[in-house]
């Protein structure tokens, strides 16, 4: 048998994982949004793109780190 350890640990890795990527893509797309110029800057508008990519990524990190494994 095996244990209930075991199989849930690539589950909660992977969600792990993705929550720490959506973490962080989402603090340099803030910290990208506050530095760069405001207006017209192309550069300013990836990086709210990236925030909120950052956010959808996180919020799916916690869903896949929450599932459990099937049998």
């Amino acid at each position: 048998m095996t244990d209930q350890k075991e199989t849930q640990k690539p589950v909660n890795r992977r969600g792990h994982n993705a929550m720490v990527t959506g973490a962080t893509m989402l603090v340099f797309g803030i910290l990208g949004a506050i530095v760069l110029p405001s207006g017209d800057s192309p550069m300013a508008g990836l990086s709210v793109f990236v925030a909120v990519g950052g956010l959808v990524t996180w919020i799916i990190g916690i869903g896949m780190r929450r599932e459990t494994p099937r049998s």
